[in-house]
């Protein structure tokens, strides 16, 4: 095996190594050392110090909807696309998942927000419904419980469940909190 080779192999060991490291929360045995702050700079940019967290606590999937009517009780739904690509979509999608886990008044400013901007859109409009779901299964009136294996066999499926739902006035989205 060529010396190249051979640094290559070393050097990928060595990631693994870190990358173990991190995903296990093992502290770098060299801290506080000059090697110690190359190893710990190396592990950050490379991300080897990841925890990995991510995959271990995904938390629910929300969905924010909004449903309009007009002054002659005609209904429609819209959405809120903030652009023309993914990435705005995954933005939004973002958003609506952190809506849950504000403070009452900061969701009521984000919905009325929301709101005003659909009535941007619908001048026609005279009311906003903006409705919160997550995506779970419904058990005795707790959204997001999870069957057991017998009830999965049985059919029981995820589907999306109302959380929330606030109607608006135009005048009530103009209103500043």
């Amino acid at each position: 095996m060529k010396l190249r080779h051979k640094l290559l192999l070393a050097f990928a060991a060595f990631h693994v190594v870190l990358v173990a490291m991190g995903a296990t929360g093992t502290p770098s045995p060299i801290n506080f050392t000059a090697a110690g702050d190359l190893v710990s700079a190396y592990s950050a940019l490379s991300g080897a110090d990841n925890g990995y967290g991510f995959f271990a606590g995904v938390g629910a999937q929300h969905r924010t909807r909004f449903f309009l009517t007009d002054a002659n009780g005609k209904t429609w739904s819209d959405n809120l696309e903030l652009g023309s690509n993914s990435e705005a979509s995954m933005r939004f999608t973002g958003i609506s998942n952190l809506l849950p886990s504000m403070s009452e008044n900061d969701r009521l400013a984000i919905y009325k927000s929301m709101a005003a901007t659909m009535f941007g859109r619908h001048p026609n409009a005279e009311t906003v419904t903006v409705r919160m779901d997550v995506w779970g299964f419904d058990q005795k009136g707790a959204p997001a419980d999870y069957p057991s294996m017998k009830q999965y066999r049985d059919g029981v499926r995820p589907r999306w469940l109302p959380v929330e739902e606030i109607t608006f006035t135009r005048a009530e989205a103009a209103e500043q909190g």
